[in-house]
């Protein structure tokens, strides 16, 4: 987030991105055979 308002952003855009990242991250966790890891 801090660094897409680093970049000019707007709060929204911003938010969108991350979003969008956290959604990809966690599609692959349940597609693929991933398993969740904390370290």
């Amino acid at each position: 987030y801090d660094a897409k308002r680093a970049e000019g952003r707007s709060h929204y855009n911003a938010l969108g991105h991350c979003a969008g990242k956290l959604v990809r991250v966690i599609w692959k966790m349940l597609t693929g055979e991933v398993e969740f890891n904390l370290e």
